[in-house]
Order: C-alpha cells, then sequence, then structure tokens
C-alpha cells in the first residue's frame, strides 16, 4: 500500500490512497447517517493524476467480505 497514512477529506471523512500506475484507488469510510444505507460503508474513487476524483460505489460494511471473496474469485 502507497500510503498507509489515515488522512481526512474536506468533510471530516476517513480515508487512505492506495497507487495504482499514476493514478491512486481512494478508500473513504462513510458514516451511516451518510451513506444511506442505514450501516457504515466504503467508497471507493479514483484519483486521477490531475487530482480529479471520480466518484465510484459506497460498499455497505456488511457486504465487504463478499465483494472480497468476489475479488479472490476472479484471481483464482
Amino acid at each position: 500500500m502507497t500510503n498507509k497514512k489515515i488522512m481526512e477529506d474536506g468533510s471530516g471523512k476517513k480515508y487512505i490512497e492506495v497507487q495504482v500506475n499514476r493514478e491512486f484507488i481512494r478508500l473513504t469510510m462513510v458514516p451511516k447517517d451518510q451513506a444511506g444505507y442505514g450501516e457504515d460503508s466504503i467508497r471507493i474513487q479514483t484519483k486521477e493524476e490531475n487530482g480529479h476524483l471520480r466518484q465510484g460505489p459506497e460498499i455497505p460494511l456488511s457486504l465487504l467480505g463478499d465483494f472480497a471473496k468476489g475479488i479472490f474469485t476472479l484471481i483464482t
């Protein structure tokens, strides 16, 4: 992981960034009162070279196991 430091965005949400080639994948913790799922979630975004963030999906924490299992299934 490129940056293990937990940072805060402009709205106070905690995030980390992982470098992939010349872009970064940003993983942001979204509290349940802002996520719309009734539970905390992880937002996945791509940060382009110019700093522009492209919005991605939010995954409720209760589905992270299924998400990880899907990735594992694809790579094995």
